[in-house]
């Protein structure tokens, strides 16, 4: 009996296919399978799915092209395993995780939705949760609010999805091919199904949209996938899915977590999608002049016809709501405390990255440096924007090995890859080092008191110095 089917909706991407595919079927077990949809690439897959030789994997093509939503809810018909694992083409399933996906399912069988910790392609943890396991109603939606926006790593129960029903709302939205939000409403609407469970082990992988050269494919009509209009329009369709679709215990709840959320993706979210050059690159997009109380305006104009459509006349959802249109205004003030603490952390990290870059230009090697030191096994702490270049310029040194990697943001202990564990630092002791690489710029002294551990504490900035 197939339990999992790991879905791949795929246009193209052939090599990505390939590593996708392979990621999977490193598991051995004859209970998955994996579902190849072609949404009528012009590329040929087939070759890909045969060349593994492995009846685990069936590939489907659609007749016509359906963009991504379709060829998701084109996917979940032709899986016939109990879950379906939904996973980019660009991303990774970690083999080993599945046989505590597995093991969570058996233990748990009122699960509906499962995800768990996600590293990036650097094998840096990128989104990190803990064991948890929350029960239907208003515990799942509230995890829900705080799970990743993002077509994959999110594993569902077959027998609650109603593919024709979201045809329904697909089919409304003007340029069905931009309306990205089918996985965003069934994780909604499992939420009055069963229980969500939360894993703090890596499980799958996601990789950097701005690494892939090839550019995103989608209409020229209808505008971008940024456009604000279509973001108006999704929201839209979460707002008539919540009235249509919800329990009216819940529902005026999940009006009031749509409203909040679509504002800020409409204002401060569009200004830092119109800011990323990446993004805008990869999706070829035209960068736009953003001012927040335009936005603003035009957003809560928009939210005042949908609350005439569907006849939002409750004194709670209006009190909620002006909450949180003050908030938005507020975060101006957050937004610019985090923009100069980014600035000030980027310029004080340059001279320490110029330097390791300057000992490499000599021939050497940064991590044979450290080893020169006599410290062969070292923990990193502070997984930031220097923490990360230093873990990049050590993590396949032959002279260096990288024990642990540790930051404010790992709450549990975890393996990563290379044989390095990501820890909380309540943990560091546990482990035989031979130094902490300390490399957080500021309150490094705050930090130096704070931190027990048995081996030597070296600042990053400090151990150059030496090396002048």
């Amino acid at each position: 009996m197939i339990e999992i089917s790991f879905l791949i909706p795929v246009y193209n991407q052939p090599e990505d296919l390939r590593t996708c595919i392979s990621s999977i079927v490193s598991y051995h077990g004859d209970d998955i399978e994996v579902v190849v949809n072609d949404d009528c690439s012009t590329e040929e897959l087939g070759l890909v799915v045969d060349g593994f030789h492995d009846e685990r994997i069936r590939l489907y093509r659609n007749s016509k092209n359906l963009g991504l939503d379709g060829n998701i809810l084109s996917g979940i018909q032709n899986c016939r395993g109990r879950y379906i694992f939904l996973l980019r083409t660009r991303d990774l399933v970690i083999a080993e995780s599945i046989s505590d996906i597995f093991f969570a399912i058996k233990k748990h069988p009122n699960i509906v939705y499962l995800t768990g910790t996600c590293l990036d392609d650097d094998g840096l943890p990128r989104l990190f949760h803990r064991n948890e396991i929350c029960t239907k109603g208003e515990a799942a939606l509230r995890v829900h609010d705080s799970i990743h926006f993002h077509p994959s790593g999110s594993l569902f129960r077959k027998e609650d999805i109603d593919v024709c029903k979201y045809k329904k709302y697909l089919e409304r939205f003007p340029v069905p091919r931009l309306w990205f939000m089918v996985d965003q409403l069934i994780r909604l609407e499992l939420t009055q199904k069963g229980d969500f469970c939360l894993l703090s082990k890596p499980i799958w992988i996601y990789t950097y949209t701005n690494r892939n050269k090839k550019k995103s494919v989608h209409p020229s009509e209808g505008g971008h996938l940024y456009a604000q209009k279509n973001t108006f329009l999704r929201y839209q369709s979460e707002m008539e899915f919540v009235a249509a679709e919800f329990e009216d215990g819940l529902k005026m709840q999940r009006f009031i977590q749509t409203f909040r959320f679509w504002l800020f993706y409409a204002t401060w979210g569009y200004l830092a999608i119109m800011s990323d050059e990446n993004i805008m690159s990869h999706y070829g997009i035209k960068s736009e002049n953003v001012d927040i109380e335009t936005e603003r305006k035009k957003f809560l104009d928009f939210t005042e016809k949908i609350e005439n459509k569907l006849g939002i006349v409750e004194d709670k959802y209006f009190e909620a709501k002006q909450k949180i249109i003050k908030n938005n205004i507020e975060y101006e003030e957050v937004r610019q405390k985090q923009e100069l603490r980014k600035i000030s952390v980027g310029e004080l990290s340059l001279p320490i990255i110029r330097q390791i870059e300057k000992i490499k230009s000599k021939g050497n090697n940064f991590a044979d440096c450290i080893a020169q030191n006599g410290f062969y096994r070292i923990g990193i702490y502070g997984m930031g924007y220097l923490g990360k270049f230093v873990w990049d310029e050590l993590v396949h040194s032959n002279s260096v090995k990288i024990v642990f990697i540790c930051d404010k943001m790992y709450q549990e202990e975890m393996p990563i890859v290379q044989g390095t564990n990501a820890i909380p630092a309540n943990k560091i002791d546990s482990y035989e080092i031979d130094a902490l690489l300390i490399t957080p710029i500021q309150h490094k002294n705050e930090i130096l008191q704070e931190i027990n551990c048995k081996a030597p504490k070296i600042i990053i900035s400090d151990l150059l110095q030496c090396e002048k």
